[in-house]
Parts: structure tokens; C-alpha cells; sequence
């Protein structure tokens, strides 16, 4: 029989620390499920020596792929692949130039702004501007001023963005950049179209599987 035992971390890398130490000194098997990527990589560290399988955590950091460790098992795309499609899709199909980037500001967001700017220059451009918020947060407000101030707006902002902080920056900033702009956020769930309350013409989302 199997015995699932579940935690609360709140989003905070402390407090998984914690849990893992004690679901480590409780001896369990597995660990299954974890959410975010400072998170994940807080407590990653512990499973080779531990020899404990670390299964499917809700991240596609590239710090949990390489280098290759047997004891971290993802199952989902890295934000490195997601971006790069994003802007490709972005580029060769909407045929968009000007691009900006939100991100949240720990290892989720550099991430994906990485993986935004690898593969921008792959393309033979850059990122028009960017803008972060800090994390557990909705205060997007400096993230898009940063954002907004360049020459000519952005076509499309990809946001490396939670449900909450992705809904108020486009709410704040649809009055203030042409209606015809893309805003696509990496990685969501169903949560974002309740919160767009159905304003959601121009927005993208990526949906990997599974999810």
C-alpha cells in the first residue's frame, strides 16, 4: 500500500527545506509534486545523497536537467524549450520583432528570461526591454514601467509570470499599449482566465504536458 503524506510549503524555499527534512527523517521513499523552482532547488541537492527519488517537480529549471542526477525525475518541458517556442511562434508566425520580457525575480524568472535570450539571438535579435516583480507578489508596477520605457512599445511581452502578478500586469497594461499586443505567460493554469475576467484577446499561454 501506498501512503501519501502531503505539506504546505507556501511557496517559500524555507519552509520546503523544512518539510523535506522531515519527510527525509520520516523515511519515505519518494517525493512527488513539488511546486516552483527555488523551491525545487532548495531541497534538490539532498536526494543523491539521500538516494531518494525526486518525481516530476512543477518546474522546467534547466538547473534540474543538467547536469544529468538519476534522482530527479522531470516530466514536463524545460523553460528553455517553452521560450524558445514561444518566440519562434512569436517571430516566424506573427512575425513580431519587438519583444519585452516580465519575469518574476528569482531562479523561475532568470530562467525563463534566459531561455528568452537564447533564443531571441538565435534569431538574430534582442529583447526590446524587461521588467521583473518581486516573488509571492503582485506589485508589477515597477516591472512595467521598466518595460514601457523604450522609444517604441513592445509588440509582445512574454511573461515568465504567476496567475495573480501575470492578470494585474495585463489589466495595467492594456491602457497603455495598442490593442493589437501579444501578451503571452509561460506557464499557467485555468486560475488566469478567471482572473482576466474575460479580457483575454492577445493572450497566449503555454501548455505543457503534463500538466
Amino acid at each position: 500500500n501506498l501512503t501519501l503524506t502531503t505539506l504546505d510549503d507556501g511557496y517559500d524555499p524555507a519552509r520546503t527545506l523544512a518539510n523535506t527534512q522531515e519527510f527525509i527523517a520520516s523515511n519515505v521513499f519518494a517525493l512527488i509534486g513539488y511546486y516552483g523552482t527555488d523551491p525545487s532547488l532548495t531541497v534538490a541537492p539532498l536526494m543523491s545523497p539521500h538516494q531518494l527519488p525526486f518525481i516530476g517537480p512543477y518546474t522546467g529549471s534547466i538547473a534540474l536537467r543538467m547536469p544529468y542526477d538519476p534522482y530527479l525525475i522531470n516530466i514536463g518541458a524545460s523553460y528553455r524549450d517553452m521560450t524558445s517556442a514561444f518566440v519562434a511562434y512569436l517571430v516566424e508566425t506573427l512575425f513580431l520583432t519587438r519583444i519585452s520580457v516580465l519575469y518574476q525575480a528569482d531562479g523561475y524568472g532568470t530562467d525563463g528570461l534566459a531561455g528568452v535570450q537564447l533564443a531571441m539571438t538565435s534569431l538574430g535579435l534582442s529583447i526590446l526591454s524587461n521588467g521583473s516583480y518581486p516573488r509571492n507578489t503582485v506589485d508589477v508596477e515597477n516591472g512595467l514601467r521598466a518595460i514601457l520605457a523604450v522609444k517604441y512599445p513592445p509588440q509582445a511581452i512574454i511573461m515568465i509570470a504567476l496567475d495573480y502578478p501575470a492578470a494585474r500586469f495585463i489589466h495595467l497594461a492594456r491602457p497603455l499599449l495598442p490593442s493589437s499586443t501579444v501578451y503571452a505567460v509561460l506557464v499557467t493554469t485555468v486560475h488566469l482566465l478567471d482572473l482576466l475576467e474575460g479580457e483575454t484577446d492577445n493572450v497566449l499561454v503555454t501548455q505543457p504536458v503534463p500538466e
